[in-house]
């Protein structure tokens, strides 16, 4: 078996380093048992441990940063940036569209660029446009909208959630999120900051474009990197045909499918971009709704917001890191819930086994749980 670099480099902690130094200055002679805590020369001690805690620590993260396998954080986005000529990808605010009302005998009112400020309780998105918008009484006017922090937590927010404006006070005036012709309000959804898994996998696929020949990798890696939309491609999957140099790549984003734009632009960038003369189709993944419902038990001790969110975020996180054409798993999905403390029991009515994704398909998240304490 292979040692990793944690098993040849591994930081100690100041309390052992402590330990240390007492066992060797009593070898010395130093009256160490007389040395109780909060004395100065055990003060001494253990503030020189702490210091050289702090200098192990750092010197096995420098000894990771050298090793993709091992880097981490920061150390992976030099690493990636400095060997890989790969940027880590940042986050992106969500963007979209949405319709704002005014009430028949109601204004007309005007609404100044960037004025409309709505709110679904806990998140408020900003109105982009850069003219004034009339509204007249008893019509309605589309107004495109950004979430005002980013990452992937606005594109949660549902077609008819309750929205609600904070401003402009105009009386008469309310606020929906309908389903436009792409299924949804999104026009462009949000992205966290790339993870360490996928910095990574960019880095090992962008050996596969140093070949002349065309392969899975270098395809992969065309469609996450050099684009304007990295951050709406968190995953690529290619399907080669029955002719040669014939190929399909599946694009996914951090809500499943992508949008049209989306699909245009990588497509322009494989064109422009790809190895030999390969008759490449960039297309967008389907997604595959999986309803994740049931009823999750424990006890009331360990009832609370922050406990739930432990197996929420576990599954969520689950389901983002399916690849496209990948099903997923009843058994992983019950070990992402069990991330809670506490539980006692899950009773899940669906989905009641593994569910097929095809080439081409992504399975997404639609949750239904109910939490019960006993």
């Amino acid at each position: 078996m292979v040692a990793s670099v944690a098993d040849l480099i591994a930081a100690r902690t100041a309390d052992a380093i402590v330990t240390e130094q007492l066992a060797v200055l009593d070898s010395e002679g130093f009256p160490v048992t007389a040395w109780q805590s909060g004395s100065a020369p055990r003060d001494l001690v253990k503030a020189d441990a702490t210091a050289m805690a702090r200098l192990d620590a750092n010197v096995a993260d420098l000894a990771k940063a050298a090793f993709l396998d091992d880097a981490e954080g920061d150390w992976l986005t030099l690493l990636a940036a400095s060997r890989f000529d790969n940027d880590r990808v940042l986050a992106t605010y969500t963007e979209g569209y949405v319709r704002v009302a005014c009430a028949s005998g109601a204004g007309p009112h005007t609404i100044s660029a960037a004025q409309l400020l709505i709110t679904d309780g806990t998140r408020r998105l900003r109105s982009t446009n850069t003219a004034s918008v009339t509204i007249a009484s008893g019509s309605y006017q589309d107004i495109k909208v950004r979430a005002e922090t980013a990452g992937d937590d606005y594109n949660s927010i549902a077609v008819g959630a309750t929205l609600a404006i904070v401003s402009p006070a105009l009386a008469g005036l309310s606020v929906t999120n309908p389903v436009y012709a792409s299924g949804t309000w999104i026009t462009l959804a949000g992205a966290d900051d790339e993870s360490d898994v996928s910095l990574r996998a960019r880095c090992r696929a962008r050996w596969g474009t140093l070949g002349r020949g065309a392969n899975d990798a270098a395809y992969r890696y065309l469609a996450r990197t050099g684009h304007a939309y990295e951050a709406q491609v968190t995953r690529a999957y290619v399907v080669w045909g029955a002719g040669d140099g014939t190929l399909t790549v599946y694009l996914a984003g951090p809500t499943g499918a992508v949008s049209g734009t989306v699909v245009t632009a990588v497509q322009a960038w494989i064109d422009a971009n790809k190895p030999g003369t390969d008759n490449a189709t960039v297309a967008s993944v389907t997604a595959v709704p999986v309803t994740v419902s049931g009823t999750i038990y424990l006890p009331a001790a360990h009832d609370s917001t922050a406990n739930r969110a432990l197996a929420t975020d576990a599954l969520s996180a689950y389901f983002a890191g399916l690849d496209v054409g990948q099903d997923p798993d009843l058994g992983a999905i019950y070990h992402a819930l069990y991330s809670a403390a506490g539980i006692t029991d899950i009773d899940l009515t669906s989905p009641s086994g593994d569910t097929a994704v095809n080439n081409g398909q992504v399975a997404t998240l639609v949750t239904s749980l109910t939490w019960t304490t006993t």
